[in-house]
């Protein structure tokens, strides 16, 4: 049988689109047409043609089917990529560009920023926001201690008729800012009045196991302001166990002096730089991302009314048990 029966054979058999467009070359060149109309027929390059040509002279039908292997060989394998991107990784100063550098002056491969991500999204890794650490913060064996003994502190404060109540403060700062944030027509620059005051709001905030709240305003936070709000919490609940963070400001002479003169008080600490352990954190995070993320306050009254606004009207679901039972 001739070649060209061969390949006359083979297309009537064949459904891969692209093996039929190169069996549907090769045969027109071998009828007699030139490998430049042949190209501009099968939308190829004459020296795609040519290789094609090649390949079936040596190997027959066989030859015009893909095969594994086939293109230029890497200089080095992606294991040696994943090396460097984990090694980066460990140090948190993984990007595409450091990892880029890296490949470059290591390996001595040069890839686009692109190349580098779309390896990246083949060796496993993905982009994620990053979650900042403090140094001094309590390992996971401190937290678990402290969340053994926080739920026998619980159930006995529980028992003896206190109410269970986290505790944080946060700050909302009027800031002008260059208008990055803010909605303007297309094309148009937005432009905001600002001075070299940073004035704030600080909120004092408290949430109970039952799902009441306590929260107050103050122009700033300190020792006396905190006993003032200490005051305020036990008219509204009477026995309180107030669980908060290690602020220098829980912990002044007055404050002591006030806990020492009203044991219907109690104070359990969280440990050191955990946060997330605090369910409050994420009605501070709601709370910033409605009034601060998108809006623009001309006057510190104005951002002090809609943050009482805020608190006053919004709806606070979150159980404080399941943060500070969270695995760190």
């Amino acid at each position: 049988m001739g070649k060209l029966e061969i390949l006359a054979e083979a297309l009537c058999k064949e459904k891969d689109g692209n093996v039929c467009t190169r069996i549907i070359a090769v045969r027109s060149v071998l009828l007699g047409n030139s490998t430049a109309s042949t190209a501009a027929t099968v939308n190829a390059t004459q020296r795609t043609i040519q290789l094609w040509l090649v390949r079936f002279n040596e190997d027959g039908i066989k030859g015009l089917y893909p095969a594994t292997g086939r293109g230029r060989k890497p200089k080095a394998s992606y294991a040696w990529v994943s090396k460097l991107a984990i090694r980066l990784c460990n140090k948190g100063m993984l990007t595409p560009k450091k990892l880029r550098r890296w490949v470059r002056s290591r390996i001595g491969l040069s890839y686009s920023v692109g190349n580098i991500r779309r390896i990246l999204r083949e060796l496993g890794f993905s982009r994620k926001t990053s979650v900042v650490k403090l140094g001094d913060a309590a390992d996971a064996k401190k937290v678990t201690y402290w969340q053994a003994d926080t739920k026998r502190a619980i159930a006995g404060a529980k028992r003896a008729g206190f109410m269970i109540v986290v505790q944080d403060e946060s700050i909302f700062i009027r800031v002008g800012g260059d208008g990055a944030k803010l909605w303007s027509p297309i094309a148009q620059r937005v432009r905001v009045e600002r001075s070299g005051r940073r004035d704030k709001v600080v909120v004092c905030g408290s949430i109970a196991d039952d799902g009441t709240r306590l929260m107050r305003t103050y122009d700033r936070f300190n020792g006396a302001n905190f006993v003032r709000y200490l005051e305020l919490a036990r008219q509204k609940w009477g026995k309180v166990l107030m669980i908060m963070d290690n602020a220098s400001q829980h912990k002044t002479k007055k404050v002591r002096r006030y806990l020492e003169q009203n044991p219907d008080v109690r104070i359990l600490y969280l440990p050191v730089a955990r946060p997330e352990l605090s369910a409050i954190e994420e009605i501070w995070r709601q709370a910033k991302y409605r009034l601060i993320t998108s809006e623009s306050y001309r006057t510190l009254d104005d951002l002090r009314r809609a943050v009482s606004e805020h608190f006053r009207t919004c709806s606070i679901n979150v159980d404080i048990y399941t943060y500070l039972a969270r695995s760190v």
